[in-house]
């Protein structure tokens, strides 16, 4: 029988590892549930590959659009400037 002051025997699923830390027990998990929320993390990970993937190609969209846009204006301007030398040249 053990003294009353004395220390229980080393329980190996305390948390001892972190020295300062008060030693709580270790909440181990089952096996499945476990995989479930590998699973869990999985479909999020995927998720957020597929925001970003979704960003991306908003954000190519978005600068072809603007390029586009450019080109559209470029040419109207060109046109301008054609039609204002055409109606100069007529004065």
């Amino acid at each position: 029988m053990s003294a009353p002051n004395e220390e229980p025997p080393h329980d190996c699923s305390r948390n001892d590892s972190q020295p300062g830390r008060s030693q709580g027990l270790r909440f181990r998990r089952p096996i499945a549930l476990t995989q479930e929320l590998n699973a869990m993390l999985l479909y999020e990970v995927l998720a957020r590959a597929r925001m970003r993937d979704d960003q991306r190609r908003a954000s190519q969209e978005r600068l072809a659009r603007r390029l586009a846009a450019a080109r559209r204006w470029h040419r109207l301007a060109r046109y301008a400037d054609r039609r204002a030398r055409r109606a100069a040249s007529r004065v």
